[in-house]
């Protein structure tokens, strides 16, 4: 059994380094730029380069791909397909391509819940938050990695995907233009928002680069250790918003469309609301136990 990132998307590792380091089983890869990030910041995953043409799969590959993808783009497929995903979606058609997954891993009962009303008879193993645990065993080695700041605010909008969900372009000049001096704003923008719009990007960064507090965080997949220093978070689709609820901090919600909890709020809004009594403690609490299993035993998938 191995892990399996195939194409060049960083935000797979993330997902893909954590379970494989704990579960340890190689990470098969084949961008060298995503193998050098899987060796950067994971330090006790085993990674392994491959090249797309002459790879020679294994019977089983733990992946974040579904199957009718990975039949798309390898010149041989896997036999048996086990899917993770990449972060708790409220996004009903990621669960609907699953039905030729041998089996599914699941946070806990939320998303177990969304792939049984897809798939009834998919078989399906719980990990519960895996990534927080892996977090927790590696705290020193994240510790010298990130930015020495205080008072920090991160913004993590997601991508323009189907939905048009994306925040970035209306909220970022906002929240930059309104963050108080004695806060950071740190920055993280999906890697498919570079892909798309590189130039934009850079007109934005141009313009609110003198703001010494405004800090962007690039080329760092790791999303827990950011999280374990933010104060707040801010979002919209994003499901960094429930990795968050691990620290029962305040969430500002930029997109009404969301079901998780947290204060919905305009972007000038965000520093304001900060100041003022958090009320959403119990929702995150008990958003989180039905998200991850609080007590998910021994990290494990069987077939």
């Amino acid at each position: 059994m191995i892990g399996l990132i195939f194409d060049d998307s960083p935000h797979y590792l993330d997902h893909l380094g954590p379970l494989c380091a704990l579960l340890q089983v190689p990470l098969v890869i084949f961008e060298p730029a995503i193998a050098d990030l899987a060796r950067r910041y994971y330090p006790d995953l085993k990674v392994v380069e491959e090249d797309l043409r002459t790879w020679e799969p294994p019977q089983r590959v733990i992946t974040c791909s579904p199957r009718p993808l990975l039949e798309a783009s390898l010149y041989r497929c896997p036999k048996e397909t086990v899917w993770i995903p990449h972060g708790q979606s409220d996004k009903a058609p990621c669960f609907e391509v699953l039905q030729e997954e041998t089996a599914v891993a699941v946070y806990g009962e939320r998303m177990e819940n969304q792939v049984r009303a897809a798939h009834p008879t998919l078989p399906i193993h719980r990990l519960g938050n895996f990534r927080y645990r892996y977090f927790l065993a590696h705290q020193s080695f994240y510790k010298g990695l990130l930015p020495q700041t205080k008072r920090n605010f991160l913004y993590a909008p997601t991508w323009d995907d189907y939905e048009k969900s994306n925040s970035f372009w209306n909220a970022f000049p906002v929240l930059a233009q309104t963050l108080p001096r004695d806060a950071t704003l740190l920055v993280k923008l999906h890697p498919n928002t570079y892909r798309q719009y590189p130039e934009k990007v850079e007109v934005l960064r141009g313009r609110y680069g003198q703001k010494e507090n405004i800090v962007w965080i690039e080329d760092f997949p790791p999303i827990y250790p950011l999280l374990s220093i933010s104060d707040a978070y801010i979002g919209d689709m994003s499901s960094i918003g429930y990795d968050f609820l691990t620290w029962n901090r305040p969430l500002f919600l930029l997109e009404k469309k969301r079901e998780l909890c947290g204060r919905h709020v305009k972007p000038e809004e965000v520093f304001q609301a900060y100041e003022e009594p958090d009320l959403f403690a119990p929702q995150r609490a008990a958003l989180y136990d039905q998200t991850f299993d609080p007590n998910p035993g021994h990290l494990q998938i069987t077939w």
